[in-house]
C-alpha cells in the first residue's frame, strides 16, 4: 500500500494515522500528523505497525502523541525510514518513534527532532537492532513528569535515544541538542541499559543530563 502526497489525520488506539498487520505496507512523499492513540494501551498515533514490513520514504511524521511511539510504533516488524522526519510529537515511551519485540529498523537521511517523552524522546527501543546512517537526532526532549497519557514519574532516560536490550549502530549521524534536565534524568543524547552500541564517524554533543551522561549514559 503506498500513500502519495496524503495528510492523514485520525484518533484511535491503534495507529491513529495508520495501523498495519501482517502486511507489507510503503508510504511515501507524505504527511501523517496530528493523530493520537488513546487510552492505556494507545500505540503509534501517526503509524502503529505488528508483524509488518514497512517502508516509509521522503515523508514527514509530526505532531502525534500516543502512550507508546507518539510518531510511529513497530512491533514485530521490519522497517526502513529514508529521507524523512519525525517531529514534534510525544509519547511516554518514544517521543518519536518506538521499537519492540525483534524489531529492525534502518533510519538513513531523516531526522528526529523535537519530540517528547518520559523515556526515549527521540527514539525508544527495546529488544530491537537499530540502524541510523547519515542522519540527525536533535532537540528531543525526556521531561521526567507527567505528559501525554502517563502516570506521573521522576525518572527520564535518553533525552535523544534510548536503548534497553537492544543493538544500536550509528554511523555519519548527529546526536545533539537533546536534553534530560528534568526530574532524575540521564543520558541527554543517548540512554543505553544491558544493549549494544556502535558508533562511527558520528557526533554526540551539546546535549544535556539532569542526573548521569550528559552525552551518553550507559547501565
Amino acid at each position: 500500500m503506498s500513500k502519495n502526497s496524503v495528510g492523514i489525520q485520525g484518533q484511535f488506539r491503534f495507529g491513529g494515522g495508520v495501523c498495519t498487520s501482517n502486511t507489507t505496507f510503503t508510504i511515501t512523499n507524505s504527511t501523517v500528523s496530528r493523530n493520537s492513540a488513546h487510552g492505556e494501551n494507545g500505540y503509534g498515533a501517526g503509524i502503529s505497525t505488528w508483524s509488518s514490513t514497512v517502508t516509509i520514504r521522503n515523508c514527514t511524521v509530526s505532531c502525534n502523541a500516543a502512550l507508546d511511539g507518539g510518531g510511529i510504533q513497530l512491533h514485530f516488524s521490519s522497517a526502513s525510514i529514508t529521507n524523512s522526519t519525525v517531529s514534534h510529537s510525544e509519547a511516554w515511551l518514544g517521543g518519536g518513534i518506538h521499537t519492540k519485540n525483534s524489531t529492525l529498523l534502518h533510519v538513513t537521511n531523516s531526522t528526529v527532532s523535537h519530540n517528547y517523552a518520559q523515556h526515549g524522546g527521540g527514539i525508544y527501543t527495546e529488544s530491537s537492532t537499530i540502524v541510523i546512517i547519515n542522519s540527525t537526532v536533535s532537540n528531543n526532549t525526556v521531561l521526567g513528569e507527567r505528559i501525554a497519557y502517563t502516570v506521573s514519574e521522576k525518572q527520564a532516560y535518553g533525552g535523544g535515544i534510548y536503548t534497553d536490550s537492544s543493538t544500536l549502530m550509528i554511523t555519519d549521524t548527529n546526536v545533539s541538542h537533546n536534553s534530560a534536565q528534568r526530574g532524575l534524568g540521564d543520558g541527554g543524547g543517548i540512554c543505553s541499559r544491558s544493549s549494544t552500541c556502535t558508533m562511527k564517524h558520528s557526533h554526540i554533543n551539546n546535549n544535556a543530563a539532569q542526573k548521569n551522561g550528559g552525552g551518553d549514559s550507559h547501565f
